[in-house]
């Protein structure tokens, strides 16, 4: 018997044997969990702090080359031409580089490219 089979067939008796589910009584909340705690209410009306996102850091940090498809782990995140990376397309994938395109403008990442906590 296939361990597939032997799954399917232990399930089955055990749900023969098993007892019709009884629901559980429903307990009343005493407050809405979803509600906004009251030290909130007064900064309902208060101005809104606008964040600037710092530009990310991108680092090429490995690629692989192959006759099918190509990879480039960037930043940790594997990318294949032509998929995107906080806004960067990707456009070439070369054994020790890979060229990026965002807003119309180039980029080239390089991998044995130094980074300042390098040479520190």
């Amino acid at each position: 018997m296939s361990r597939h089979a032997h799954r399917v067939a232990v399930a089955l008796a055990l749900l023969a044997g098993a007892a019709p589910a009884q629901e559980a009584p429903r307990q009343e909340l005493e407050k809405n969990p979803f509600s906004r705690p009251e030290f909130m209410a007064e900064l309902r009306d208060a101005p809104t702090a606008v964040f600037l996102a710092r530009p990310v850091e991108l680092q090429l940090l490995a690629t692989l080359i192959s006759d099918g498809e190509s990879l480039a782990n960037i930043n940790g995140e594997v990318l294949a031409r032509g998929e995107t990376y906080e806004g960067h397309r990707v456009l070439y994938i070369a054994e020790d580089r890979v060229v990026l395109v965002k807003n119309g403008e180039r980029v080239t990442l390089d991998l044995y490219a130094t980074t300042d906590s390098d040479t520190d």
